[in-house]
């Protein structure tokens, strides 16, 4: 990056010509340009290095959804979904309802989903 700033001074300065003190004013505001460019990459590359982070972080929190590392680890969409479903259904085991709003669909569009899937319905919990 340094290399490269100093020879974009000597171009501008032999472009530009004029007097010593134009071509210092140029020098200085190429000098603060590359500084302010070399700022953005370092902010650029912390900000990659924070998303990289957290979508590991997302990823690795919901059981089958990690960065594939292979064409082998990639699992039919049937397969995948299931695995899922089983997931969820376990962490709302008891409560179909609290299931279907997590998901997002109906309590009997739940029941077809889960049939379709092969996965157990969450029993609902017996009343008192």
């Amino acid at each position: 990056m340094a290399r490269r700033r100093e020879r974009t001074r000597g171009r501008l300065a032999s472009l530009v010509g004029g007097d010593r003190a134009e071509r210092r004013v140029l020098q200085e505001r190429v000098v603060r340009l590359g500084r302010a460019m070399d700022r953005t990459e370092a902010e650029l590359a912390k900000a990659r290095g924070r998303i990289s982070t957290l979508s590991a972080e997302l990823l690795g929190g919901v059981q089958g959804f990690r960065a594939l590392q292979s064409p082998e680890q990639v699992l039919p969409f049937r397969e995948a979904a299931r695995r899922y479903l089983v997931d969820a259904a376990q962490l709302f085991a008891g409560d179909p309802r609290g299931l279907a709003r997590a998901l997002g669909v109906s309590y009997f569009a739940l029941r077809r989903l889960l049939a379709r899937y092969d996965v157990p319905f969450p029993a609902a919990r017996a009343r008192r």
